[in-house]
């Protein structure tokens, strides 16, 4: 039986990011979903407290971002 693994979801924010071309700093937005597993929260509580202003969000495309210090600020 073969078992598959899953990708990782959230990303180590505490690596470099040379891969992603970003030199040595860290990003300022990650996804939603990232941001969940960051925060220990379902997405459906993340989006909650997207709409209540308490996580800020921004729109890349049809991407949904939310600023890391949004996330600090919440913690």
């Amino acid at each position: 039986m073969k078992t598959s693994s899953s990708p990782a979801i959230v990303r180590d924010l505490s690596k470099p990011a040379l891969r992603r071309g970003l030199g040595e700093k860290p990003p300022i937005a990650v996804s939603m979903q990232e941001a969940c597993a960051l925060l220990g929260i379902g997405m459906t509580t993340g989006w909650k407290l997207s709409r209540e202003g308490r996580l800020e969000t921004f729109k890349v495309g049809r991407c949904r971002r939310v600023l890391l210090s949004s996330i600090d600020a919440l913690l």
